[in-house]
């Protein structure tokens, strides 16, 4: 009798090799992943509660929650970009070759892989208005 797979990745990735949409719902959830994992790193480094945060971007605590949340859905680039400000970065998007996933998927990793097509920096804080 073979031996059943237990590792998660190892399902996924052979599950997703025999369904596309399977493998595009998982991009979503990393990306989801991702953004929610930015937004709690970036306010742990700057020592800020989720109260302070909100404060700083102009937003209200209750919004810090959800976009630290995974399965919050709501993103949108203008909050992002206040997020970010108020933590003295910017906002930085790249867009990379469906096979990157592809190929995180294969070598059981899911951090980003290389393939870069575009990059654009968002360096908008000067024009909003934030908390001092």
């Amino acid at each position: 009798m073979p031996k059943s797979t237990t590792s998660a990745v190892a399902i996924l990735r052979r599950r997703s090799e025999q369904n596309p949409e399977l493998l595009q719902l998982l991009a979503q959830e990393r990306v989801h992943n991702q953004v929610a994992g930015i937004v709690v790193n970036e306010r742990l480094q700057a020592r800020f509660t989720q109260a302070e945060l909100a404060e700083r971007a102009g937003t209200s605590q209750p919004t810090i929650t959800r976009l630290e949340d995974a399965n919050y859905r709501g993103h949108s680039l203008n909050l992002l970009v206040r997020v970010a400000c108020a933590v003295g970065k910017e906002v930085q998007i790249s867009f990379v070759r469906p096979s990157s996933l592809v190929s995180t998927l294969r070598d059981q990793k899911w951090e980003h892989v290389g393939g870069e097509v575009a990059n654009t920096k968002f360096s908008t804080c000067s024009s909003l208005p934030l908390a001092a």
